[in-house]
């Protein structure tokens, strides 16, 4: 992508795959600097705000995360070790890391046009083949993960995880 933008002729070329190498490789015009001014400041809370509310906001949202966190690993488990009708096991741990993904990536893109409709500042400040890094091993530890389901429970692979 690099390449492609150091070619002559390219910098005003409107094409679209000049324009997704931009995406990728280049960071946005706006400062981070720029940015923090525009967002909403926090004095547009109500005033009735109070710590017991943050309180139970908060532990709202962990108990969340954590019973997802349970369905999750109880649907992992039982996709990759219960037999079908047919008796046969679910073989494809590769479609699951995808399905998972793709599933992801629509949720993330609601939540950012919720969140462009509100008015927030969403854009990134990186360029997007930084994130490939922690991306591609998070891709990988997912297979990993769905295939040591074969062999072990999933409460023995979070201790295991957990004792790294």
């Amino acid at each position: 992508a690099k390449w492609l933008l150091s070619q002559p002729g390219r910098a005003g070329d409107p094409g679209v795959l000049t324009a997704l190498a931009r995406l990728i490789v280049e960071p946005p015009a706006k400062s981070v600097e720029e940015k923090r001014s525009e967002r909403p400041s926090a004095k547009g809370r109500p005033s009735g705000d109070s710590f017991v509310m943050a309180a139970l906001h908060v532990a709202f949202c962990a108990v969340g995360i954590v019973v997802s966190y349970v369905l999750w690993g109880y649907m992992q488990e039982r996709i990759m070790t219960q037999p079908y009708a047919t008796g046969e096991l679910f073989r494809s741990s590769k479609f699951l890391v995808f399905a998972n993904r793709a599933l992801a990536l629509l949720v993330a893109y609601a939540a950012r046009e919720a969140q462009r409709a509100q008015g927030a500042c969403v854009s990134h400040t990186a360029p997007l083949y930084q994130f490939s890094f922690s991306s591609v091993s998070n891709i990988l530890s997912s297979v990993s993960q769905y295939e040591a389901l074969r062999y072990i429970s999933f409460p023995t692979q979070v201790l295991a995880k957990s004792c790294k």
